[in-house]
């Protein structure tokens, strides 16, 4: 039951953290408290929103302990960040250590997200509450703790990866000089997605030797810039293992742990 409550509420910051903020929200949020605050209003509402299938009084008032939870943490790095927010863009070293900075605490950030998240799981449960299971699993062969597991795998391989890549490797990233780098980056982005969302439909159906498949027709489309260009072969190979180890250690801590 514990595991069931866990995943229901990882479930919920996911769609809460991720899919309910766009990028001008998520970067905005760091230096505006208004927008702060917004994210934290969203979070909470679509958590309310996310429990009706589920719905009790007691975890109504998880949702709400786990949104303000959201807010402390999040406050927390709001005021962490204003104060690095002093260093000049402009000095390369400094730009460096405030890159430094902000993927420690990216990382806090989302570890200490999910150390709360447990927490309060562990104490609904032990206080009794309960998670109810959606009427549809009743009468079919699909648990609802499966049903948790697809449904958080399948969140986390696609944004949040994206994201996560994004902010933890963007210093090694060549420049592009190309007009056309947002509609590059927009499709490198949904190819990665779909990657890493049929490698994960594999794995689930066991058919591990069809991933090569996968990653062979990603590499025949980049194969002429690979070859011409060392340091985007470096990075898209560095994104290419990224993507598929992010899939498997998803795929093994929610399924074979």
């Amino acid at each position: 039951m514990l595991r069931n409550v866990f995943l229901y509420l990882v479930m919920l910051h996911i769609i809460g953290d991720y899919y309910l903020q766009n990028d001008s929200l998520a970067n905005g949020k760091k230096e505006d408290y208004k927008k702060l605050f917004m994210h934290a209003g969203l979070y909470l509402i679509g958590a309310v929103l996310l429990i009706l299938p589920v719905w009790s009084f007691n975890m109504l008032i998880c949702i709400i302990i786990s949104s303000l939870l959201h807010m402390v943490i999040d406050g927390f790095k709001f005021f962490v960040t204003k104060l690095i927010g002093n260093i000049r863009q402009s000095d390369v070293k400094n730009i460096n250590v405030f890159r430094k900075v902000h993927r420690s605490l990216y990382i806090i950030d989302q570890l200490t997200h999910l150390v709360s998240i447990y927490i309060l799981s562990y104490y609904y449960v032990k206080s009794g509450n309960t998670i109810h299971a959606v009427e549809i699993f009743y009468n079919t062969n699909i648990s609802m703790s499966d049903f948790l597991s697809f449904s958080v795998m399948i969140l986390l391989v696609l944004k949040p990866v994206n994201i996560t890549f994004r902010i933890l490797f963007s210093h090694i990233k060549p420049h592009e000089t190309s007009e056309n780098e947002e509609e590059e980056y927009q499709a490198g982005k949904l190819i990665g997605s779909i990657e890493r969302l049929l490698t994960s439909v594999l794995l689930l159906v066991n058919q591990y030797i069809a991933i090569g498949l996968i990653f062979t027709a990603k590499s025949i489309t980049r194969y002429n810039k690979i070859s011409e260009d060392q340091k985007f072969a470096e990075y898209y190979l560095l994104g290419t293992l990224f993507s598929m180890l992010s899939t498997v250690v998803i795929y093994l801590m929610l399924f074979k742990l």
